[in-house]
């Protein structure tokens, strides 16, 4: 995996992703610190590791030529966050593991040449994405700077809030094709094709996550099916859907695909609605447009690069 070298102060990002640290060195000693926002949240995908880093930066050099170690503190009890409607918790442990953690305390090395030292945690593929409490900003784990070889210590702490999102979260774009059946009977003089005129919102479906493999689609509203909503699940190369209260009932027809490699759908369904009787049977190409993960907007062209 290829990773961009940006110089930057805290070093905490997804793996192979981004870091939003910045190194300051003009001190007259050398400092291992957090400083960027106390509180963070990193998503992690599922199907795509489950994992992220923590670390933290060095700064008072212009050119480390020596290995420096930074020690943290994960802490795994009596944690309660204090903010005005704070609905945080603490990271339950057996929903996470690191490389050598010992009673929650961990060493990170900043190799010579470097800036920036890591851990990496990894979320419980079980545990974890099996609690629906995972899907929100709530599970928190708390970290702290106890020790280094460096001369000091400055900001000490971060708190790291861990959600997850399905693979196929994003934005997609649409061609289609919406052929009508009434009493029986296909009308090809009623046939519409339809395609997005722009990459605007409007002509993007989205699918949101609801689940580890379920996503909430909802059509374009420019699109023929205008804001038609179902849950979907992709697994294991498999497509279901599941009706939603108070919309249509999809039933899917032929063959449906996802791609993983280009994240592009092929969505062949039909629905009728409750005002008419008329049966839509709907073909449709959904193609990746982006998805927006902890504020950065990853398009398809940003994954590709990331995950050659």
């Amino acid at each position: 995996m290829k990773k961009i070298a940006i110089v930057v102060l805290l070093a905490l990002g997804i793996t192979g992703c981004y870091d939003d640290d910045f190194l300051n060195p003009k001190l007259d000693k050398t400092l291992a610190y957090f400083a960027s926002f106390e509180n963070h949240t990193r998503t992690v995908v599922v199907g795509e590791g489950l994992r992220f880093k923590i670390g933290a930066a060095m700064a008072g050099v212009l050119n480390n030529n020596e290995d420096r170690t930074i020690d943290f503190q994960l802490y795994q009890t009596d944690v309660t966050f204090t903010d005005i409607d704070d609905t945080r918790e603490l990271l339950p442990i057996d929903y996470y593991g690191t490389s050598e953690m010992n009673n929650g305390l961990l060493q990170a090395t900043i190799p010579s040449g470097e800036y920036l030292g890591y851990f990496s945690v990894e979320m419980d593929s079980i545990n974890f994405l099996n609690d629906p409490k995972a899907l929100e900003e709530i599970y928190t784990l708390p970290v702290k700077i106890v020790g280094t070889s460096l001369d000091s210590i400055g900001i000490d702490s971060v708190n790291v809030t861990v959600k997850y999102m399905s693979a196929v979260d994003g934005y997609y774009l649409y061609q289609s094709e919406i052929r009508k059946e009434i009493d029986g009977e296909i009308l090809d003089d009623k046939t519409v094709v339809e395609k997005y005129n722009s990459e605007g919102d409007e002509n993007a479906w989205r699918l949101t996550t609801i689940g580890p493999f379920e996503v909430q689609a909802t059509s374009a509203t420019t699109a023929f099916t205008n804001g038609l909503m179902f849950n979907m699940t992709v697994q294991g190369g498999e497509i279901a859907v599941d009706p939603i209260d108070g919309q249509p009932v999809v039933m899917l027809e032929d063959t449906n695909t996802y791609d993983s490699s280009t994240r592009d759908f092929n969505l062949n369904f039909h629905y009728q609605l409750d005002d008419n009787d008329t049966v839509y049977h709907v073909s449709t190409d959904l193609i990746f447009r982006n998805r927006v993960r902890d504020g950065v907007n990853e398009t398809r062209d940003y994954l590709s690069y990331f995950n050659q």
